[in-house]
C-alpha cells in the first residue's frame, strides 16, 4: 500500500505549509509519503508544480495572472504564506534524493498537457530521473500510447471514466 498526499496538503495541521510548495513537498517526503502533484508550463516553456492554471487561489486572490503568461524565474522567486513554489526539475531531484523506497509519486497529467510538443519537454525531464518512482495518472489512451512509445518504462493510469462523472466532470478536465 502506497500513501500519497494530495499536492502536499496535511488537512491535520491547522498552518500547514502552502500547496505545491517545496516546503511541504520537502516535508511530506520527510515522513514517508510519496507526492501527487500537478505540472503547469510558464510562459518560457518551463514547467513548475501547482494544481490551478493561475496565482489566484494561491496568492488570496493579490495576483490573478496565468502561469503560462509568467516566467518561471518570477513565480519561482515568489513567497505564498512563507512558502515558495518549486520548478518540475527541482521536485524530481527532492523525490530521487528523498522519496523512500517504498513509497511512489504520482504525476497528474492535466489534458491541456497532453500534447506531443509539451509531452515531449515532460519526457525530457523524467529522462534524467529513475521512472520506477512515478505514476502518471489522467492520461488518454491516445497518450498512453504515445508515451509508451517513447519511454516504455514509465508507470501510467489511463483515465476511464463513467458517464456520471462525464457529466459531471468533463468541462472542468477538458474533456
Amino acid at each position: 500500500m502506497y500513501t500519497i498526499t494530495h499536492r502536499g496538503l496535511d488537512p491535520s495541521k491547522d498552518k500547514y505549509f502552502t500547496e505545491s510548495s517545496l516546503e511541504a513537498f520537502e516535508d511530506q517526503l520527510s515522513r514517508g509519503f510519496g507526492l501527487e502533484f500537478d505540472l503547469q508550463f510558464t510562459k518560457d516553456n518551463q514547467i513548475i508544480v501547482l494544481h490551478d492554471s493561475n496565482l489566484k487561489r494561491i496568492s488570496l486572490g493579490e495576483d490573478v495572472r496565468e502561469i503560462c503568461d509568467i516566467n518561471a524565474n518570477e513565480i519561482l522567486a515568489m513567497e505564498f504564506n512563507g512558502c515558495h513554489i518549486i520548478s518540475f526539475d527541482k521536485l524530481l531531484e527532492l523525490i530521487e534524493n528523498k522519496q523512500s523506497p517504498l513509497a511512489i509519486s504520482a504525476i497528474h497529467l492535466k489534458s491541456k498537457n497532453q500534447t506531443n510538443d509539451k509531452l515531449d519537454i515532460i519526457l525530457s525531464y523524467l529522462e534524467k530521473t529513475t521512472t520506477d518512482k512515478f505514476i502518471i495518472f489522467d492520461v488518454t489512451l491516445s497518450t498512453a500510447k504515445y508515451i509508451k512509445e517513447r519511454k516504455n518504462s514509465l508507470n501510467l493510469a489511463p483515465s476511464v471514466a463513467h458517464v456520471f462523472d462525464i457529466e459531471r466532470y468533463n468541462d472542468y478536465v477538458g474533456g
